[in-house]
């Protein structure tokens, strides 16, 4: 009866601990993003994750298991942390930066040790770094390779104005870490703007469309990018 009570109580204590770690953040324990949420983002971001590669394969035979979500006791392994983020409006959001190192993958294993992997599924550019917001009756995924909800709405954008752009340009395109973002040229259809990366070689081309604000597209050193896919 002791051996069958240690076994059941070492589960619990496993379980407990699986949880514990999937909410611990980077900064304080009490600001962690509540189960429910930290689910919801996990899910999201390996569901585009899978989009993504669906998209560049173009061939369902080519698609590789390592592509499939987490099975059972797996997780994917993410830090996060609280910011500061300059939003209008923002209704109580508190925002969060998410770091996502190449799909990592944690576990305990039998000896109730943590274990971790790296899913090689394929590569998902500028994933590593992801913006949310949440307050008490939404998430909102703002930037980043996942789905992503429209936000142009929350910010007071002219386009006869181009400077209006730049703080909404900073908080939508946050995973890409662009500096020095500033106004090129506007035409009928596009308002473009222009930044960096890590150095001024990094060249940054920003797309806006007129009709929908939310629907951008950058040239990183003038290659296409994702950024929204409304």
């Amino acid at each position: 009866m002791g051996f069958m009570r240690s076994k059941k109580t070492n589960i619990i204590m496993k379980k407990i601990l699986f949880t514990i770690l999937a909410l611990i953040s980077s900064s304080v324990f009490s600001q962690t993003i509540n189960p429910g949420n930290l689910d919801l983002i996990k899910k999201n971001i390996l569901s585009y994750r899978v989009f993504y590669i669906a998209k560049e394969i173009g061939n369902e035979y080519k698609f590789s298991r390592d592509c499939f979500l987490p099975t059972l006791d797996w997780s994917l392994k993410l830090e996060i942390e609280i910011d500061t983020i300059a939003f209008p409006n923002n209704k109580n959001y508190k925002f969060y930066r998410i770091y996502n190192q190449d799909y990592s993958y944690f576990k305990f294993d039998d000896n109730e040790n943590i274990i971790t992997k790296k899913s090689n599924c394929g590569f998902v550019p500028f994933s590593k770094r992801l913006l949310v917001a949440i307050n008490n009756e939404k998430i909102l995924f703002i930037s980043g390779m996942f789905f992503k909800d429209p936000i142009s709405h929350f910010f007071a954008l002219d386009k006869r104005n181009p400077l209006t752009f730049i703080n909404y340009l900073k908080v939508k395109l946050f995973n890409y870490s662009i500096n020095g973002i500033k106004f090129k040229k506007s035409t009928r259809k596009k308002i473009i703007f222009e930044g960096f990366v890590s150095n001024i070689n990094d060249t940054v081309t920003i797309e806006i469309n007129t009709s929908n604000f939310d629907d951008i597209i950058v040239y990183y050193n003038n290659v296409k990018e994702e950024v929204s896919l409304e």
